[in-house]
Order: structure tokens, then C-alpha cells, then sequence
């Protein structure tokens, strides 16, 4: 009786390790398959094409900088696409007086 005991926890010990083996190879490749088709064909289309459908699904529309909240066209921009004014806004949008790294 006692060895048959063993005999049953040892298929079962193996029968989880052999689920969990199995979750831990399907689980990543089933992601991996799902993000590759969602990517794999993707849309190219102009500028314009893509923001007037980013606008058309609920997009901000124009940048804050070229427009005022009313609409008004806003500050001017330099040749590096920056507003004009006393202050620059880095790539990561954190202003500085201008002439000053940060």
C-alpha cells in the first residue's frame, strides 16, 4: 500500500510539472503570435491621412504650441519646431529659460 502511495504522488508531482512546463512554453509563444499578426501588415499613409483619422478617432488634434485653447494660431515656431518666447521645451517637454541646458 505504501509504495503505491508514493507511486501515485509521483505521477501526480510529475503530471504538474509536465502542465507547468507546458504553461510556461505556450504562454509566451501564444503572446508572441498575437503581437506579430497585429503588426505584421501595418497601414502606411501620409501625414495628413494619419492625422485627420487620429482626429477623426478622438485624437488632441493640433499641439498646444501652434494653437491657443480658443483656436487662435499661436507663437511662431523656430527652424527646430520650438515656440518662441523666453523659454525652450526639451524632447521630453520640460521648459528651460532660454540658452540653458536641462
Amino acid at each position: 500500500m505504501l509504495l503505491s502511495d508514493n507511486v501515485e504522488r509521483g505521477i501526480m508531482v510529475a503530471a504538474l510539472l509536465v502542465f507547468v512546463l507546458l504553461l510556461s512554453v505556450l504562454v509566451p509563444l501564444v503572446l508572441y503570435l498575437l503581437i506579430s499578426n497585429e503588426i505584421a501588415n501595418p497601414t502606411l499613409v501620409d501625414r495628413e491621412t494619419a492625422e485627420r483619422e487620429a482626429k477623426a478617432q478622438g485624437g488632441l488634434g493640433t499641439r498646444g504650441r501652434d494653437r491657443d485653447a480658443d483656436g487662435r494660431a499661436g507663437p511662431s515656431a523656430d527652424t527646430n519646431g520650438r515656440a518662441s518666447g523666453d523659454t525652450e521645451t526639451n524632447s521630453w517637454g520640460v521648459q528651460s529659460p532660454r540658452g540653458q541646458r536641462g
